[in-house]
């Protein structure tokens, strides 16, 4: 189902749609006219968006997202791989390029979708994390099962970065990234 939205003098304007929570902190973001896309919202015009990337092996994918306002977006799909790291890892690192030397990104990660984790891909992504903490101005992680949040909070702990909110919805983690 697509829907379109409207963001003026900073207020939202959403027709009737099923994915109203995540046009919402889309809208935030990216603050265009929007349509669906397999669970990720894209803006219609791409002028504003600096990076966008999706990895997919089977049934498992993720879609990254970064606007002009260094706003980034991320949502998992399927079950965790090493393969799905080492792609993650990439898109960081070529988003990462794209920003040049900045400290004001702030990221919000959906983990509603994902099923599972390699405890190895807490290490790399942990050692990525320290390596770049320095780019972010807060992260922001929802939606994922117990394993998944515990994951998120290990890659963190190892990563020593301490602007990173656990939060079990959408509207909790963009009011955080926006505080």
């Amino acid at each position: 189902m697509a829907t379109s939205a409207l963001v003026r003098d900073g207020r939202a304007k959403l027709s009737s749609c099923e994915y109203a929570p995540k046009c919402m902190l889309a809208l935030a973001c990216v603050g265009r006219d929007l349509v669906h896309y397999r669970c990720m919202l894209v803006p219609q015009e791409f002028e504003n968006l600096l990076y966008e990337t999706t990895w997919e092996q089977g049934d498992d994918s993720f879609r990254m997202s970064l606007d002009e306002n260094h706003c980034a977006m991320v949502r998992f799909h399927g079950k965790g791989s090493m393969a799905g790291t080492k792609a993650f890892i990439a898109a960081l690192d070529e988003g990462q390029a794209v920003v040049g030397e900045t400290n004001d990104v702030r990221a919000v990660i959906d983990l509603s979708d994902l099923s599972g984790v390699p405890l190895r891909a807490q290490v790399l992504l942990g050692k990525w994390l320290l390596a770049n903490k320095h780019h972010f101005h807060s992260i922001a992680v929802f939606g994922g099962k117990a394993w998944e949040m515990n994951f998120a909070r290990a890659v963190a702990k190892i990563a020593r970065f301490k602007n990173i909110g656990f939060f079990a919805d959408e509207d909790s983690s963009l009011r955080y990234i926006n505080s």
